[in-house]
């Protein structure tokens, strides 16, 4: 059963790519964790966006949990490119705050609190979630701005 992952790998060109990442995240087929950074790119050739999305978040999270950080960031990144191919909605938006809200958290993880990308990403953050300002999406904008503000003494702001 460990080979099956391999097999459809060969396939590749003949199977619709999200036929195969559908097989790569059924773990009786595979016998293994899911490589969610294989399931994303078959996705994202499938041309399933939202998916797509949702595969790169977790390739993200399993970085994370490894401690590899910049490969965190870096999935976060094409997830964030990709949100932009999604039509302009509401949901869209959610996403995209929650996208940039995890990868602002890596940021500062990385860089520290004077990170100049997890600010640029608040703050888009902060521009889409206007749109509702009852939101969580908004709520967990303001939470990250206001902590970058208390520890950095810009308390005016």
């Amino acid at each position: 059963m460990r080979l099956l992952p391999l097999v459809l790998l060969s396939l590749r060109p003949i199977l619709l790519p999200l036929q195969a990442a559908a097989a790569l995240t059924d773990p009786e087929l595979t016998g293994a964790a899911v490589d969610w950074r294989m399931v994303a790119g078959h996705r994202e050739h499938a041309g399933h966006l939202a998916s797509s999305l949702d595969a790169f978040r977790a390739a993200a999270d399993d970085a994370q949990r490894r401690g590899e950080l910049a490969e965190a960031r870096s999935l976060l990144d094409r997830a964030v490119d990709l949100v932009a191919g999604l039509p302009e909605s509401a949901d869209r938006g959610r996403r995209e705050v929650g996208l940039r809200l995890r990868r602002g958290f890596l940021a500062v993880s990385a860089e520290g609190n004077n990170s100049l990308d997890a600010l640029h990403d608040y703050e888009r953050c902060l521009e889409i979630a206007l749109a509702d300002p009852a939101s969580d999406e908004m709520f967990g904008t303001l939470i990250a701005l206001w902590g970058r503000a208390v520890i950095r003494g810009e308390l005016a702001r």
